[in-house]
């Protein structure tokens, strides 16, 4: 029972990880897109 417990446990913090990861990716790439578009204007 201990051992099913610890595998759940293992399995939401993977998953929690990977959602984390995606969203701050996703902002990452936002963030970098709109840095791309400031350097842009200030160009023309």
């Amino acid at each position: 029972m201990k051992l099913i417990l610890i595998s759940i446990a293992f399995i939401l913090l993977l998953w929690l990880g990977s959602i984390f990861a995606g969203v701050m990716f996703l902002l990452w790439v936002k963030i970098l897109r709109w840095f791309v578009k400031m350097f842009d204007a200030e160009d023309l």
